[in-house]
Protein backbone atom coordinates (compact mmCIF):
# COMPACT_ATOMS: atom_id res chain seq x y z
CA UNK A 1 0.00 0.00 0.00
CA UNK A 2 1.12 3.62 -0.99
CA UNK A 3 1.46 6.19 1.41
CA UNK A 4 -1.49 8.65 2.01
CA UNK A 5 -1.43 11.85 1.02
CA UNK A 6 -1.23 14.74 3.62
CA UNK A 7 -3.02 17.81 4.01
CA UNK A 8 -0.53 20.55 3.68
CA UNK A 9 -1.89 22.89 6.15
CA UNK A 10 -0.60 24.40 9.71
CA UNK A 11 -0.11 22.05 12.26
CA UNK A 12 -2.10 22.59 15.51
CA UNK A 13 -0.17 20.92 17.99
CA UNK A 14 2.44 22.71 19.30
CA UNK A 15 4.48 19.70 20.05
CA UNK A 16 4.09 17.97 17.26
CA UNK A 17 5.08 21.01 14.67
CA UNK A 18 8.35 21.34 16.40
CA UNK A 19 9.19 18.02 15.78
CA UNK A 20 8.17 18.13 12.06
CA UNK A 21 9.98 21.33 11.66
CA UNK A 22 13.07 19.55 13.23
CA UNK A 23 12.86 16.70 10.78
CA UNK A 24 12.13 18.75 7.45
CA UNK A 25 14.57 21.52 7.82
CA UNK A 26 17.24 18.47 8.49
CA UNK A 27 15.84 16.62 5.13
CA UNK A 28 15.79 20.52 3.82
CA UNK A 29 19.25 21.23 4.25
CA UNK A 30 20.58 17.77 3.22
CA UNK A 31 18.79 17.69 0.00
CA UNK A 32 19.87 21.30 -0.29
CA UNK A 33 23.99 20.21 0.11
CA UNK A 34 22.96 17.44 -2.05
CA UNK A 35 21.96 19.73 -4.86
CA UNK A 36 24.64 22.00 -4.71
CA UNK A 37 27.39 18.99 -4.51
CA UNK A 38 25.77 17.40 -7.71
CA UNK A 39 24.61 20.08 -9.50
CA UNK A 40 27.60 22.39 -8.80
CA UNK A 41 24.84 24.68 -7.85
CA UNK A 42 25.78 27.80 -5.96
CA UNK A 43 22.88 28.24 -3.05
CA UNK A 44 22.15 30.25 0.19
CA UNK A 45 19.19 28.84 2.53
CA UNK A 46 18.25 31.04 5.54
CA UNK A 47 15.05 29.26 7.32
CA UNK A 48 13.50 31.05 10.65
CA UNK A 49 11.61 29.11 12.86
CA UNK A 50 8.22 30.33 14.70
CA UNK A 51 10.32 31.15 17.69
CA UNK A 52 12.46 33.42 15.30
CA UNK A 53 15.71 31.17 15.18
CA UNK A 54 17.67 31.55 12.10
CA UNK A 55 19.13 28.50 10.19
CA UNK A 56 21.19 28.75 6.80
CA UNK A 57 23.08 26.88 4.51
CA UNK A 58 26.06 28.38 2.02
CA UNK A 59 27.17 26.44 -0.67
CA UNK A 60 30.88 26.38 -0.52
CA UNK A 61 31.34 27.98 -4.04
CA UNK A 62 29.67 31.01 -2.74
CA UNK A 63 31.95 30.93 0.30
CA UNK A 64 29.38 33.85 2.54
CA UNK A 65 25.90 34.17 2.43
CA UNK A 66 26.99 37.88 1.82
CA UNK A 67 27.71 36.93 -2.32
CA UNK A 68 24.93 34.61 -2.73
CA UNK A 69 22.35 37.97 -1.78
CA UNK A 70 25.02 40.60 -3.70
CA UNK A 71 24.67 37.68 -6.34
CA UNK A 72 20.82 38.18 -5.96
CA UNK A 73 20.73 41.92 -5.95
CA UNK A 74 22.60 42.06 -9.23
CA UNK A 75 20.63 39.72 -10.94
CA UNK A 76 17.26 41.21 -9.67
CA UNK A 77 17.94 44.52 -9.52
CA UNK A 78 17.40 45.06 -6.25
CA UNK A 79 18.88 47.25 -3.46
CA UNK A 80 18.66 46.83 -0.19
CA UNK A 81 18.51 50.27 1.54
CA UNK A 82 21.63 50.74 4.06
CA UNK A 83 21.26 52.71 6.70
CA UNK A 84 23.49 55.60 7.61
CA UNK A 85 24.89 55.29 11.44
CA UNK A 86 25.69 59.06 11.11
CA UNK A 87 22.44 60.18 10.18
CA UNK A 88 20.30 58.24 12.51
CA UNK A 89 22.49 59.57 15.39
CA UNK A 90 22.07 63.05 14.67
CA UNK A 91 17.93 62.66 14.02
CA UNK A 92 17.99 60.77 17.30
CA UNK A 93 19.82 64.16 19.05
CA UNK A 94 17.81 66.09 17.51
CA UNK A 95 14.66 64.57 18.52
CA UNK A 96 16.70 64.35 21.97
CA UNK A 97 17.06 68.17 22.04
CA UNK A 98 13.43 68.66 21.14
CA UNK A 99 11.56 66.38 24.04
CA UNK A 100 14.52 68.27 26.34
CA UNK A 101 13.16 71.70 25.38
CA UNK A 102 9.70 70.77 25.71
CA UNK A 103 9.99 69.54 29.23
CA UNK A 104 11.85 72.55 30.25
CA UNK A 105 9.48 74.30 29.33
CA UNK A 106 6.46 72.43 31.23
CA UNK A 107 8.36 73.05 33.96
CA UNK A 108 8.90 76.43 33.63
CA UNK A 109 4.51 76.63 33.39
CA UNK A 110 3.95 74.55 36.58
CA UNK A 111 6.57 76.96 38.13
CA UNK A 112 4.19 79.77 36.84
CA UNK A 113 7.51 81.07 34.43
CA UNK A 114 7.19 82.31 30.80
CA UNK A 115 3.56 82.16 30.80
CA UNK A 116 2.74 85.13 28.09
CA UNK A 117 3.19 83.04 24.89
CA UNK A 118 0.34 80.43 26.48
CA UNK A 119 -2.75 80.51 24.90
CA UNK A 120 -6.11 80.91 27.48
CA UNK A 121 -7.06 76.89 26.49
CA UNK A 122 -3.48 76.11 27.51
CA UNK A 123 -3.60 78.23 31.11
CA UNK A 124 -6.76 76.62 31.42
CA UNK A 125 -5.34 72.67 31.50
CA UNK A 126 -2.48 73.69 33.40
CA UNK A 127 -4.83 75.42 36.29
CA UNK A 128 -6.58 71.45 36.63
CA UNK A 129 -3.33 69.92 36.20
CA UNK A 130 -2.03 72.03 39.25
CA UNK A 131 -5.26 71.74 41.07
CA UNK A 132 -5.21 67.78 40.71
CA UNK A 133 -1.79 67.67 41.36
CA UNK A 134 -2.17 70.22 44.63
CA UNK A 135 -5.67 67.65 45.61
CA UNK A 136 -2.41 64.45 45.27
CA UNK A 137 0.06 66.05 47.56
CA UNK A 138 -2.78 66.93 50.22
CA UNK A 139 -3.85 63.83 50.10
CA UNK A 140 -0.55 62.26 50.58
CA UNK A 141 0.17 64.37 53.08
CA UNK A 142 -2.84 63.24 55.18
CA UNK A 143 -1.88 59.82 54.77
CA UNK A 144 1.70 60.23 56.52
CA UNK A 145 0.38 62.19 59.14
CA UNK A 146 -2.13 59.36 60.00
CA UNK A 147 0.62 56.93 60.33
CA UNK A 148 2.87 59.44 62.43
CA UNK A 149 0.02 59.60 64.81
CA UNK A 150 -0.58 55.85 65.18
CA UNK A 151 2.86 55.59 65.52
CA UNK A 152 2.67 57.80 68.58
CA UNK A 153 -0.49 56.04 69.96
CA UNK A 154 1.40 52.93 69.43
CA UNK A 155 4.89 53.94 71.18
CA UNK A 156 2.90 55.80 73.79
CA UNK A 157 1.07 52.51 74.71
CA UNK A 158 4.05 50.30 74.65
CA UNK A 159 5.68 53.04 77.36
CA UNK A 160 2.33 52.77 79.47
CA UNK A 161 3.04 49.31 79.71
CA UNK A 162 6.17 49.24 80.24
CA UNK A 163 5.86 51.57 83.12
CA UNK A 164 2.93 49.73 84.56
CA UNK A 165 5.02 46.53 84.71
CA UNK A 166 7.61 48.10 86.08
CA UNK A 167 5.06 49.32 88.79
CA UNK A 168 3.91 45.74 89.54
CA UNK A 169 7.07 43.93 89.70
CA UNK A 170 8.46 46.93 92.32
CA UNK A 171 4.90 46.72 94.16
CA UNK A 172 5.80 43.01 94.47
CA UNK A 173 8.92 43.63 95.82
CA UNK A 174 7.72 45.85 98.49
CA UNK A 175 5.38 43.31 99.45
CA UNK A 176 8.11 40.24 99.58
CA UNK A 177 10.08 42.89 101.82
CA UNK A 178 7.43 43.47 104.39
CA UNK A 179 6.87 39.99 105.26
CA UNK A 180 10.54 38.94 105.20
CA UNK A 181 10.85 41.83 108.12
CA UNK A 182 7.01 41.12 109.87
CA UNK A 183 8.23 37.28 110.23
CA UNK A 184 11.51 38.31 111.21
CA UNK A 185 10.16 40.59 113.72
CA UNK A 186 7.44 37.55 114.48
CA UNK A 187 10.77 35.43 115.58
CA UNK A 188 12.47 38.29 117.38
CA UNK A 189 8.92 38.21 120.31
CA UNK A 190 8.67 34.90 120.32
CA UNK A 191 12.47 34.39 121.51
CA UNK A 192 11.87 37.13 124.13
CA UNK A 193 8.41 35.45 125.05
CA UNK A 194 10.44 32.49 125.71
CA UNK A 195 13.17 34.29 127.68
CA UNK A 196 10.67 36.04 129.80
CA UNK A 197 9.73 32.94 131.18
CA UNK A 198 12.60 32.30 133.10
CA UNK A 199 13.40 35.12 135.31
CA UNK A 200 16.95 36.37 136.23
CA UNK A 201 18.17 38.55 139.54
CA UNK A 202 20.91 40.08 139.07
CA UNK A 203 22.69 38.41 136.33
CA UNK A 204 23.47 39.06 133.32
CA UNK A 205 20.21 37.45 130.97
CA UNK A 206 21.20 35.08 128.31
CA UNK A 207 21.03 35.91 124.91
CA UNK A 208 19.28 32.46 123.58
CA UNK A 209 17.66 29.22 124.37
CA UNK A 210 20.87 27.49 124.17
CA UNK A 211 22.84 29.90 126.66
CA UNK A 212 19.66 29.06 129.14
CA UNK A 213 20.05 25.57 129.15
CA UNK A 214 23.55 25.49 129.64
CA UNK A 215 23.61 27.96 132.62
CA UNK A 216 24.18 26.80 136.39
CA UNK A 217 21.95 27.32 139.07
CA UNK A 218 23.40 30.79 140.91
CA UNK A 219 22.82 30.84 144.89
CA UNK A 220 19.48 32.62 145.80
CA UNK A 221 18.11 32.50 142.99
CA UNK A 222 14.38 31.42 142.60
CA UNK A 223 12.09 29.32 140.43
CA UNK A 224 14.95 28.24 139.01
CA UNK A 225 15.94 24.27 138.34
CA UNK A 226 18.83 23.33 136.46
CA UNK A 227 18.41 20.23 134.96
CA UNK A 228 21.27 18.22 133.32
CA UNK A 229 21.55 17.50 129.77
CA UNK A 230 21.34 13.90 128.60
CA UNK A 231 23.49 12.47 125.69
CA UNK A 232 21.93 10.81 123.25
CA UNK A 233 24.04 7.95 123.77
CA UNK A 234 24.90 7.47 127.66
CA UNK A 235 27.77 6.08 128.95
CA UNK A 236 27.32 2.28 130.16
CA UNK A 237 29.57 2.06 132.87
CA UNK A 238 27.75 4.47 134.79
CA UNK A 239 25.10 2.02 135.15
CA UNK A 240 27.33 -0.66 135.88
CA UNK A 241 26.28 -2.66 138.80
CA UNK A 242 27.90 -3.00 141.62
Amino acid sequence: MGRGKITISRIENKTTRQVTFAKRRAGLLKKTHELSVLCDAQIGLIIFSSNGKMYEYCSAEASSMENIIKRYQLATGTRIEEHNESEQLHGELRRIKTDTHNLQLSLQRYTGEDLSSVSMEELDGLEHMLEHSVHKVRTRKIELLQQQMQNLQRTIKEHEAAAALAAEHHHHQAQMTMVAKAEEENRNANHVNVLNQFPFDGEEQPSSVLQLATLQAAPGSHNFYPCRLLPTQPNLQDYSLN
